[in-house]
């Protein structure tokens, strides 16, 4: 799986494979395209994979879902946490007060909404 702004692994994804001296080609789909539509690329991709010849069980190992009689062995063991969804760096308050004055719209009448401690309209 490669995700990318284009797919340029694939031509040596394909060399390498063939370099194994295997019968079935490798199945390479990109899931993104330089300068397409990405829902439109993810969603294509997606399409050929789940009609291609290629056997999905094979790459997707999970277990079938059973009803819920006590088999909590056949579900996978996914995180109990949420995700960490805190910034990587740190932005300084007029950097972030002028970053966000430029998304508040202007009023005819009022103007600016000033933000909290902030004496002068950006």
């Amino acid at each position: 799986l490669e995700i990318s702004p284009h797919p340029v692994l694939g031509t040596s994804i394909r060399e390498c494979y063939e370099l194994t001296n295997q019968q079935q080609s490798p199945l390479i789909l990109p899931t993104l395209k330089r300068k397409e539509n990405e829902q439109i690329t993810l969603l294509t991709s997606l399409a050929q994979l789940t009609t291609s010849s290629h056997v999905w069980q094979q790459y997707f190992h999970t277990r079938q879902i059973l009803p819920m009689e006590n088999h909590e062995e056949y579900f996978d063991n996914f995180p109990l946490y949420k995700f960490h969804l805190s910034p990587c760096w740190y932005e300084s308050k007029d950097s972030s007060i002028q970053r966000l004055a430029n998304r508040i719209p202007t009023h005819p009448l009022l103007g600016i909404r000033q933000l909290n401690d902030q004496t002068s309209a950006t």
